[in-house]
């Protein structure tokens, strides 16, 4: 391959630069001419970052940033204090029913215009601070930045089952090596001799983060 093509197909064919925001090339589109061009995005990191979020839930679920539905795999999250909340359908008890991870990191990224040196994880790992519980909820705001959850449970490292059929979320973190959470044996006892248990299988799972 020459230089020229070499230079044709990379950021530096683009020479705008940006003290306050980074230049990311973001995927590439296929159009019926053939072009293949790139598509790039300006991002503000004083604002926030993108966060890639990778989720699996042995069972229906939602997943919900902040209150609002997750619909992207990689959204932009502002600077401050956010929450990641599920509403997960649980069919079996007995093993792990969530995975998940978050990350922004630069070094796995090599088509920004420039790095700020800031790292975010996030992952499903007993003792950082994934919590659940059982009871229904009345309202959304267990969604929600500001919920009092010090009467929720801490998950607890349990394996999920491998899925029957082929599932890329589930096959993504396992690769990253992404330890499984499941509930407390103990809250599923009181669960089925309260005279306040469940209703159905759900579970309330919240995470609370800041980047």
């Amino acid at each position: 391959m020459s230089g020229r093509n070499l230079e044709l197909n990379s950021l530096s064919r683009y020479d705008k630069q940006s003290p306050q925001f980074i230049l990311e090339a973001q995927g590439h589109c296929e159009v019926p001419a053939g072009c293949g061009g790139v598509i790039l995005r300006w991002w503000n990191p004083a604002a926030g970052f993108p966060i890639e979020m990778w989720m699996y839930a042995a069972g229906e679920f939602e997943c919900y940033l902040d209150g609002k539905p997750l619909v992207y795999g990689r959204p932009m999250v502002s600077l401050g204090q956010h929450v990641v909340a599920l509403r997960i359908e649980v069919q079996d008890w007995d093993h792990g029913i969530l995975m998940f991870a978050g990350s922004y990191d630069e070094e796995a990224r090599r088509t920004l215009s420039r790095k700020t040196g800031r790292k975010v994880t996030i992952r499903s790992a007993a003792g950082e601070g994934w919590k659940y519980s059982l009871a229904d909820q009345k309202d959304d705001t267990w969604k929600s930045v500001g919920f009092d959850d010090s009467r929720w449970r801490d998950m607890i490292e349990n394996a999920v089952p491998q899925p029957k059929s082929h599932n890329f979320q589930h096959y993504r973190l396992t690769g990253l090596n992404v330890p499984g959470l499941g509930v407390q044996k103990e809250s599923l006892l009181e669960r089925l001799f309260s005279r306040q248990r469940s209703s159905s299988n759900t579970v309330f799972v919240r995470k609370a983060f800041s980047i």
